[in-house]
């Protein structure tokens, strides 16, 4: 008996970023920041870590080992989001990550 077929991932609901926009709610730091774009780079990576997981999440159908570690793969994301992706949305949080990069 074989398994029956997976199903290719649904087209995200989010499109991509446009090449060189702004994730929603960004506030940009002081212009020549160094850091501002490897930031936006690193939101861009985290939110698509985010879709795959969901994508991932919902082709298991069922299969509680998937969705559990899914679910561990969300959990682990949303730790990158308060690590990265908040950060871009509070541009007050470049400061204190300035006081901890040296």
């Amino acid at each position: 008996m074989s398994a029956p077929p997976v199903p290719p991932p649904a087209a995200s609901p989010v499109p991509p970023p446009a090449s060189g926009s702004n994730p929603p709610g960004f506030n940009p730091p002081e212009v020549g920041d160094p850091y501002a774009e490897l930031l936006v780079e690193l939101d861009r990576s985290v939110q698509a870590i985010r879709e795959a997981a969901l994508r991932l999440k919902k082709a298991a159908d069922g299969m509680q080992a998937v969705e559990r570690n899914a679910d561990r793969v969300l959990a682990s994301t949303r730790m990158l989001e308060i690590n990265v992706s908040d950060l871009l949305r509070d541009s007050d949080g470049f400061a204190s990550w300035d006081d901890h990069r040296e």
